[in-house]
């Protein structure tokens, strides 16, 4: 991911917050299918 990232960064600085903002982002997905998955209707 910091590969990919590293292409189109003009800094570390800059390279390492979008890193962060991807993670925090996919951190929240497990969760979200729970809630969705526990709230549909069996």
């Amino acid at each position: 991911m910091l590969v990919i990232n590293g292409f189109g960064s003009k800094s570390v600085q800059e390279m390492m917050s979008t890193a962060i903002n991807l993670t925090a982002g996919t951190t929240m997905l497990p969760p979200i299918f729970i809630m969705v998955a526990y709230h549909l209707p069996s």
